[in-house]
């Protein structure tokens, strides 16, 4: 398992009826991040509690919409198991866009940790009903 620190959060979200949100309407307590620096790389990944971020005006997505989103889904496996829908391959796509678009690459084996922990703080979240996933 890669070294992600995690940062505990004071207070947690009550949860909400799964059967009465919509998609992106809710999020959970906590979220992955990762700091860069040329030179220096992808650095001190944390999983710290959920909140804004704080974006450069500088920053290329602003500027050109350089940018790359990848999402998966966290499915309730049998009691309260977690699995999630091909999540290396989501991160191998993620680097083969990034490698496109000249961004840096991560460590697959660092993110899927990551969100492996993530998804098991998490877990909580992870809805039961037929069909229904935490993305």
């Amino acid at each position: 398992m890669a070294d992600v620190r995690f940062v505990k959060a004071d207070t947690l979200k009550a949860k909400p009826d799964v059967t009465k949100i919509g998609f992106g309407t809710h999020f959970t307590d906590y979220m992955f991040v990762m700091d860069y620096e040329e030179g220096k790389g992808w650095y001190d990944p944390r999983i710290v509690p959920y909140e804004d971020i704080k974006v450069s005006p500088a920053n290329t997505t602003l500027h050109y919409g350089q940018a790359i989103f990848e999402g998966c889904k966290a499915y309730r496996y049998k009691g309260n198991k977690a699995v999630v829908f091909r999540a290396k391959d989501h991160i191998a796509r993620l680097n083969k866009s990034a490698k496109i678009l000249d961004i840096p690459q991560v460590d697959e084996k660092l993110v899927y940790d990551a969100l492996m922990q993530l998804i098991d703080i998490e877990k909580e979240w992870i809805p039961d009903g037929p069909g229904q996933s935490l993305y």
